[in-house]
Formats: structure tokens, C-alpha cells, sequence
């Protein structure tokens, strides 16, 4: 029987892995789920460059770091399951967000490769394309709700995840 376990770790900092390490590794992680994310919205221009590195570090970097690390332990153990967080935004550039989906588009590009790479070594890796879905960023945002789309609920969103995790690399 597995046990979650929390950790607080900014996954902005240069060092992640140093803290994580220290609890992780006597751990068996089956499961990676890269969600973690930073949405600076308002003109590109606007936005300081900390802001930028932050939420690229946060978006991208992090997951790609954990892949690595946990995803040679998966491959070792021949199972376990990586999911990078992406959005539908990822198929499109559009203004007052622009470094959002750009880092979305690199989640979904690496889990596509990493799902070829690692899935022969029976990790299965998946590129999640979430629509608007009600999480405190969203609401940060003060969106207006079903304004365009549907906002799905977190539960929904996350059952929808892992149905798929194992049915193809998107």
C-alpha cells in the first residue's frame, strides 16, 4: 500500500533536486505528474525578466529535471508513468500570455519523445492537453466562466489524466 507524502520544494530554485533528493530516494515513485505552473499574464513587454526566468523554471525546467531524475529510476525498474501538464494553448501562440504556451508546447513535445524513448523500457509517459480547468490560477486570472469554453472541475480533469495515462502519448 503506497502512502503519499508531501514536499515543499519552489520548483524556481537552481538546486530542486538537492532537497527532493534527500526524501525521495529511499522512495519507490511510480508516478511523475508534472503540474506544477506559473501563469504571468499581461504584455510580454510588461513583465520582468525575473517573472519570465520564474515561470520558465516552474513550467518547464522543473518537469524536465524530474523526468530525468525519476524517469532513469522508472526505466530501472522497467514501469512507472510520467505526465507533463499541457493545454490546449499549446497549439497556438496568442498575446498576454506568451511564455504560457510556449512552455506548454515544450510539455507536450517532450512527453511525445519521452513516450517513444522510455515507453520501450515500460514507462509510460503522456502529454496532458487540459482545457480551462478551475484551479486558483485560473481564478487568479478572473476569468469570466464559459465565456468561451466549458471550465472543467479539477477531479474531472485529473480522472481524464490518468484514464489515458498507458492509451498513447497524448
Amino acid at each position: 500500500m503506497w502512502k503519499p507524502r508531501t514536499i515543499a520544494l519552489d520548483l524556481g530554485r537552481e538546486d530542486i533536486l538537492k532537497d527532493l533528493t534527500a526524501v525521495s530516494d529511499s522512495l519507490e515513485i511510480g508516478l511523475l505528474v508534472n503540474n506544477a505552473g506559473v501563469s504571468t499574464v499581461g504584455p510580454f513587454l510588461n513583465l520582468t525578466a525575473d517573472q519570465l526566468v520564474k515561470q520558465l523554471y516552474v513550467n518547464a525546467r522543473a518537469g524536465l529535471i524530474l523526468a530525468h531524475h525519476f524517469g532513469k529510476k522508472m526505466v530501472e525498474r522497467k514501469r512507472g508513468g510520467i505526465i507533463f501538464l499541457s493545454s490546449a494553448s499549446a497549439m497556438c501562440g496568442r498575446p498576454i500570455a506568451p511564455t504560457t504556451q510556449e512552455q506548454k508546447a515544450y510539455n507536450l513535445i517532450i512527453a511525445e519523445s519521452l513516450w517513444y524513448e522510455l515507453g520501450r523500457h515500460g514507462v509510460d509517459v503522456l502529454g496532458f492537453m487540459a482545457g480551462s480547468t478551475k484551479t486558483p490560477g485560473w481564478d487568479a486570472n478572473a476569468p469570466k466562466p464559459n465565456r468561451f469554453v466549458k471550465v472543467m472541475d479539477v477531479k474531472s480533469t485529473v480522472a481524464e489524466a490518468l484514464v489515458a495515462l498507458g492509451n498513447g502519448q497524448v
